[in-house]
């Protein structure tokens, strides 16, 4: 019993190993780990602490006085003030910190769409040269059967020495070309691994990733890159509102108790209101903000021009290579077709064996390029995704 479940256990841990990692793997992992999104989830939660510190109490204030004349009738004196904002500006404040913390909010969601989409890059580039390692390899078995076909007919004096060369020569370009992907492979692996936390020399396997079909865009006002401006704008505006309310007069009520001789105590309640006839320094700061705010309004334009130009371009770039695509199948199809029937006619003719190897290295081009085509179209999908919001 205690041996079939050690069995199934190492079952279990083999197919969990013989799965690849998916994208949403990895970008959880940057998520995750990586320095700027933690940097700015600290700063989040430092603003956040801001709402705490707006309240409408202030601190008391005591006071206290000794007469230091002889023969007063006052010996000495004790205050107590509270002082308070006018009407509503802690609420006031509040709510502009409130505000801060939500244009943090949806920085920090700006943030996280870019890391997505600078995984995605890593992680696709990973999984196209994994693709073209796995072509390679196929392209070496289809000269080895072509090698030994040129073999075998060159034994049975119906061939030529020339073809055999011809086809080593092949594979071995092949197998040379498989050892230059796999250091690229290293060399990507590394990154992606570096970029997201994990360790530097980690086993990645990419997935398939599916393309996804362009979808209808609605405005680019929800884009955290131009929401953020929103926030600013809209934090400023609470901003000022707060400022407005701390120039107004603030007033206090407290009591004031005094020693008198001859052995006498007097309280007296108190009222106090500043003036607050320096104001300068209030409409600068009123000012700032209004100057900040329409410098957010161009910010926000420009993003929503930079936007709605990259959707555009990456659309037609999309519908390009989806053609590109199109055609590229059509002609490995026919170069399949082709190699099948040269190879037909070399087993039994034995001539034409370098248009047989002219045709394969067609088929490889192509299917190359189909490689580098799907994975072009993969990584513009995924920039216009980050450049676009889609209708759900």
């Amino acid at each position: 019993m205690k041996s079939r479940i050690v069995y199934t256990l190492v079952f279990l841990f083999a197919l969990s190993m013989a799965n690849g990692q998916s994208l949403e793997y990895f970008v959880d992992l940057a998520k995750e780990n990586h320095p700027q999104i933690k940097a700015e989830e600290l700063r989040l939660e430092a603003i956040r602490k801001q709402e705490s510190q707006m309240t409408t109490w202030q601190d008391p204030v005591l006071s206290g006085a000794y007469n230091v004349v002889p023969g007063s009738m006052e010996k000495y004196s004790v205050s107590l003030m509270q002082n308070f904002s006018w009407f509503g500006t802690g609420k006031q404040q509040r709510a502009a910190a409130r505000m801060a913390a939500e244009s943090a909010t949806v920085g920090l969601m700006a943030l996280e769409k870019q890391l997505e989409l600078q995984v995605s890059l890593l992680y696709l580039q990973v999984k196209e040269i994994e693709e073209e390692i796995i072509l390679q390899e196929e392209m070496k078995s289809l000269y080895e059967r072509l090698e030994n076909l040129a073999t075998n007919r060159l034994s049975s004096a119906q061939g030529s020495m020339i073809d055999v060369i011809r086809a080593e020569m092949a594979k071995e370009n092949s197998v040379l070309e498989s050892k230059s992907l796999q250091q690229r492979k290293i060399i990507a692996v590394q990154s992606l691994n570096e970029f997201v936390g994990r360790e530097r020399e980690a086993e990645v396997k990419t997935e398939e990733v599916p393309s996804v079909v362009l979808k209808e865009e609605t405005g680019l006002s929800l884009h955290p890159e131009v929401a953020v401006y929103d926030s600013r704008i809209e934090e400023n505006r609470m901003r000022i509102e707060a400022i407005r309310k701390e120039s107004f007069p603030q007033w206090g009520i407290g009591v004031d108790y005094m020693k008198m001789e001859p052995d006498r105590d007097e309280f007296m309640p108190m009222l106090s209101i500043s003036l607050p006839i320096f104001r300068n320094k209030y409409k600068a700061r009123i000012a700032e903000a209004e100057l900040l705010s329409e410098a957010y309004e161009f910010e926000k334009k420009w993003s929503v021009q930079k936007l709605s130009t990259e959707r555009i371009r990456l659309r037609n770039e999309i519908l390009q290579l989806e053609l590109e695509k199109e055609v590229f199948e059509a002609q490995i199809k026919k170069a399949e077709r082709a190699r099948e029937l040269m190879l037909n006619y070399y087993s039994t003719s034995g001539q034409d064996f370098q248009e047989l190897l002219r045709i394969q290295q067609e088929e490889l081009g192509y299917k190359q390029q189909l490689i580098q085509t799907e994975n072009r179209l993969l990584r513009l999908i995924k920039e216009w995704e980050y450049f676009t919001v889609l209708k759900n």
